[in-house]
């Protein structure tokens, strides 16, 4: 199952200039979940934004949902 967790519309705008911000790729994340009688494959597909006006961090995205173990390929299931 793919799943795109992207940042809000309001979010997509930088806040110094006002221009939008310009997608530059995806960070793609795999975990397993177990579903009686199979195995999944959930792939959380994240864009990843270029803020060269913020200072600090270049790329901005969505964080990740919280997982029981961090960094961990096991998903929730």
């Amino acid at each position: 199952m793919e799943i795109i967790l992207d940042l809000p519309e309001e979010q997509k705008i930088c806040p110094q200039s006002g221009r939008p911000l310009k997608q530059i790729g995806w960070e793609i994340s795999e975990k397993l979940e177990y579903r009686p009688g199979k195995l999944m494959v959930n792939v959380y597909k994240r864009p990843k934004y270029e803020a060269t006006d913020l200072e600090g961090s270049g790329v901005v995205m969505a964080s990740m949902p919280d997982h029981p173990i961090e960094r961990c390929k096991a998903d929730v299931g």
